[in-house]
């Protein structure tokens, strides 16, 4: 993949969405590192994207204290 090479992927879920009787909610997380796919997969299917880091888990932490 490139870095912007994902567009048929989240395509090939969506369409297959699209046929189902009761459509998917997808919900990703993605660990370590950003996912454009994933981000986007769960956008169009009103699921909720997840990225965690060392970063995003620190600001986290921060934001409970």
């Amino acid at each position: 993949w490139e870095d912007n090479n994902y567009a048929h992927t989240v395509n090939h879920y969506l369409d297959s969405n699209k046929t189902r009787k009761q459509k998917l909610i997808t919900n990703t997380i993605a660990i370590g590192l950003a996912s454009g796919w994933m981000e986007e997969l769960s956008i169009n299917t009103s699921g909720e994207y997840v990225q965690v880091d060392r970063e995003s888990a620190a600001m986290d932490l921060k934001n409970r204290q």
